[in-house]
Parts: C-alpha cells; structure tokens; sequence
C-alpha cells in the first residue's frame, strides 16, 4: 500500500493503540527499494512515523525469483535498505529484508541452499555494521527442509487463501523428518488472504494459530492479487484482527 496522504493512518492508530502487540510490516516501494539512494517523501514521511514505536519492525522487500535472480541485483538492494539508516533527516532505517519468491527446495548440489545462505550472510554484514538487527525473513510459501533455518530468522511455510488451506491441524506437519514441520514453528510465519468467514471464525483462526506456537501472523479478507494476496488494501476485519492478535499471544503468554 502506496503512503499516500492518510493511506497509513489505520497502521499507525493500530501500532498506537496496541502497544504490548508486536508488528513486523513489509516495506516495499517498487518491488524493492526503488531506485534513488532513498525512497520518496511519502515513505520517508511513513517510515519516520512508524519508527517511533517500539513495538515495530520494518523490515524491506525484495524478490529472489525463487533462487534464479542475479545475486548481485538482491544484494545492492540489501545494500540499499541499509543504508537507508543513514539518511539525516529522518529515522527511516528499516530492521531487515523480507525475500520473496524464496527457493523453498535444497536445488543440485544444495545450491538454492547456497544463495540464500549467502543473502543471509549480506543481509547481517550490512545491517549489523549500522547497529541493526539485519532480521531476515524467506518466503518459499511452503514447509522447507531443516536446513534452511540455519539461514532464516523467519520463514513463510505457507501464503494462500482461507479456501484452499489445508486442515489446521495438519497445516505444519510433514511425513519427511528432514522437513520444518513442527518443530521450527516459532520461527514460521503464516500469510492467509482471501478470508471469507466471520469476525469470530477469524479470531477461532488466530486462537488456533497463536496457541500452536507460530511465530508471525497475518490474515486479511482482501485477495487474489497475482497469484497471492492483495496487500494493497486493507482487510474488512483489520482492526478486529489486531485485538484478537493481541488478546491470542495475551493468553498464551499467561499459559506458559
């Protein structure tokens, strides 16, 4: 979503008024950081806004075309995103890189592994040197070998519509033990769209996620985009789904 005038504005009263909710928001100006040294006065604007709360992490967008792109291309745009801390203006800085479109399979020779162990690396390099986190998330879409967390603070193990999700209770299970499955569910994160049901069927959802132990959640009522979700706008339930976000990890917090 484009920060035109007010476009944020929900963002910022959800950040404000959940401040023991933690968000993690993808910042993605044209498929990647755009191509200035850094993006315009919207965004600036946007990202100063949100960095002000503690309770956030930006983390910026880029594409991998699940492992075929060109790694120079991914890794000056890491680059640039972390360089975007040294802007003077404004604290625009953001915590990591989101990559989409991540390998989700070893690859011959385990050379998908390879790539994204390397993107890992740059990733760290370049934000650790500025005093950030360097917080690096995949998105495969899918359950991935064990392997690739060695490499992934975060991974999306599934990014799809509320209609074609497989049963909850089997949605992080797998009958290959080199997979994640289970046992790496606090470091998966899980994209629903295209949310079809009730205020209350999506807070049974996030109750049965958050309970479950997974680590990021997102679910909106907006959908298709290309092939994934519209993120361009925002969820009918948006604000319900922050409180009952809230409200889930409240409750887990006091079970353990």
């Amino acid at each position: 979503m484009y920060p035109d005038p007010g476009c944020w504005d929900r963002v910022f009263t959800a950040v404000f008024r959940h401040p023991t909710q933690h968000f993690t928001f993808v910042i993605n100006p044209n498929s990647g950081p755009g191509p200035g040294k850094f993006p315009d006065a919207e965004y600036t604007d946007a990202i100063a806004k949100l960095n002000v709360y503690k309770n956030v992490t930006l983390i910026g967008y880029v594409h991998t075309a699940y492992g075929t792109r060109d790694l120079t291309q991914v890794i000056a745009e890491i680059e640039r995103y972390a360089a975007w801390a040294t802007y003077s203006d404004l604290d625009i800085h953001v915590d990591g890189i989101f990559a989409d479109e991540a390998p989700g399979e070893l690859g011959e020779g385990k050379i998908h592994l390879g790539y994204l162990k390397t993107l890992h690396a740059h990733t760290k390099r370049a934000f650790q040197e500025l005093g950030l986190q360097g917080y690096f998330v995949t998105n495969p879409r899918k359950i991935v070998p064990k392997a690739f967390y060695g490499y992934a603070d975060s991974i999306v193990s599934y990014e799809a519509s509320f209609k074609t999700m497989i049963s909850p209770d089997t949605l992080f299970t797998s009958s290959d033990k080199q997979m994640s499955a289970g046992a790496n569910i606090d470091r998966q994160a899980v994209l629903i769209h295209s949310f079809d049901g009730s205020s209350r069927e999506q807070e049974e959802l996030v109750q049965m996620l958050v309970k479950k132990g997974v680590g990021e959640v997102y679910v909106t009522t907006c959908g298709p985009g290309k092939g994934e979700g519209d993120y361009s706008r925002y969820s009918e339930y948006w604000e319900d789904f922050v409180t009952e976000m809230e409200k889930a990890n409240e409750a887990a917090l006091q079970d353990d």
